[in-house]
């Protein structure tokens, strides 16, 4: 078990069950705490998820006014977006909504929210399945301030994965989510870029790796190749496939 740790995970409830499917895959192996930063669940969703022993739910509606405020587009619109996402569409106009949930929502919002309770923090995707016990990258979490998978090809997105990271609750890492939090800030939704949660944190850690001790998550908790050609400028179908390693498979 990871002492004074919470496994952490963010989800809407258009990913409930794959937020569910995580959380109990999590749960075949270990007891440490899990914290689950979901969005807009039903009461019955939210008391499914508290009945898994150990599990606290941080439930908030999405601030409909900031969303609206950082991509310009009304609630109506959104909504076509959420459907368009939770349904696999490629990427398009879509790309707004999940820009503002994963980038202002989820790394912004919900893991300084989880940090400034004061654990040590484990943050997995909610669309990851555990097949394992997870001990090898605790033991690596233990010896690093932030732990992150680094890229090894060039990619338009940012040289890092973020759908596994581990925060020490330190000085170093206060320095490094400041940075990072700070270059989000900076940014409204409509003018990021794809991948902009990536990117922003790979330009924080060029700014504060002398400072910070990062650790470098192997292929054996995730391994994901390059992308698969496009055609007539599309990212094929096959992309959102998801991917498999030795510990964690990420199903999309």
């Amino acid at each position: 078990m990871l002492r004074n740790w919470v496994v952490h995970t963010y989800f809407t409830q258009g990913y409930y069950d794959k937020g569910l499917q995580f959380i109990t895959s999590f749960r075949k192996f270990h007891d440490t705490p899990i914290l689950a930063s979901t969005r807009s669940l039903s009461a019955d969703e939210r008391w499914e998820l508290l009945r898994i022993p150990r599990v606290i739910v941080s439930d908030h509606h999405l601030n409909v006014h900031d969303m609206t405020h950082q991509t310009g587009k009304n609630l109506a619109v959104l909504h076509d977006y959420e459907k368009s996402v939770i349904n696999r569409e490629p990427p398009g106009d879509n790309l707004l909504w999940k820009l503002y949930i994963s980038v202002k929502d989820r790394y912004r919002r919900s893991i300084e929210e989880v940090l400034n309770l004061g654990h040590n923090v484990l943050h997995f995707d909610a669309d990851t399945v555990v097949k394992r016990s997870l001990d090898p990258l605790f033991k690596m979490a233990y010896r690093h301030d932030i732990c992150i998978k680094f890229k090894n090809y060039q990619c338009s997105q940012g040289q890092v994965l973020g759908s596994l990271i581990s925060f020490q609750n330190n000085l170093a890492v206060a320095k490094f989510t400041r940075t990072w939090f700070d270059i989000i800030d900076s940014v409204k939704v409509h003018e990021m870029p794809r991948g902009f949660g990536q990117k922003s944190f790979y330009s924080a850690y060029l700014k504060t790796r002398d400072s910070v001790n990062f650790g470098r998550i192997p292929d054996s908790f995730i391994k994901r190749g390059r992308r698969p050609p496009r055609h007539k400028g599309k990212l094929p179908k096959s992309n959102f496939s998801g991917w498999k390693s030795d510990y964690i498979d990420k199903i999309k």
